[in-house]
């Protein structure tokens, strides 16, 4: 009869393998998914049940929108406007800033672990806090973009549909299938933005260089 608790073991190990990760010089492993609790070993995200992933997303995404939307309304009237602008081009901008940027913070928690574990996992929290707040704001912006297409008026509830499609992407879908297709709803919300921020620098660039 096989041990559960080998197992339980084995199976931990083949989901940590198949996890994108690299080393650097100091020896400290970096992933894909840098999370840490608190006693600094990593969470299992692939292990944590869908119902709990969608929870917390709606839980995270309802937080940070309630947040935007009374601090920063008027920009978020400006990114939904220009997400509605050219919604097939501002997803690809923002499908390119997602990857962009992961690939930034992965790099800086490799240099980070580099100067000592305790940094390290500084940078981590820090980072992927970060990272979870830029998603969660880009699911705002197409949950207020569905309310602003609907025509319905209601400018607080962008960030509770927002929050439910997070979710809903969680609940329906296994772990890779659901992390895909959540991370590709918060690039439709941040691509906006993002393809309106580089076309301004780009108008001003060329304005300083006439």
């Amino acid at each position: 009869m096989s041990n559960p608790r080998r197992l339980s073991a084995t199976g931990d190990a083949e989901r940590r393998a198949a996890m994108p990760t690299w080393r650097t010089r100091g020896g400290a492993v970096v992933g894909i998914v840098p999370l840490r609790t608190v006693g600094g070993g990593p969470i299992d995200v692939v292990g944590v049940g869908g119902p709990t992933r969608a929870v917390a997303s709606f839980l995270l995404v309802l937080v940070v929108g309630t947040a935007i939307r009374y601090r920063w309304g008027d920009v978020l009237d400006r990114s939904v406007e220009a997400t509605v602008e050219r919604p097939a081009r501002g997803t690809i901008y923002g499908v390119a800033a997602v990857v962009f940027g992961w690939l930034m913070v992965a790099y800086a928690f490799a240099q980070a672990f580099r100067l000592g574990t305790a940094l390290g996992t500084a940078a981590v929290a820090l980072g992927t806090a970060g990272a979870l707040v830029v998603v969660a704001a880009g699911f705002v912006v197409v949950g207020t973009t569905v309310v602003t297409i609907l025509d319905r008026g209601w400018a607080w509830a962008g960030p509770f549909v927002g929050a439910a499609i997070s979710g809903l992407a969680w609940l329906a879908l296994p772990f890779g299938p659901g992390l895909a297709v959540w991370l590709l709803l918060a690039a439709v919300g941040v691509g906006g933005p993002a393809r309106r921020w580089v076309h301004a620098s780009q108008s001003v660039e060329r304005a300083v260089d006439g």
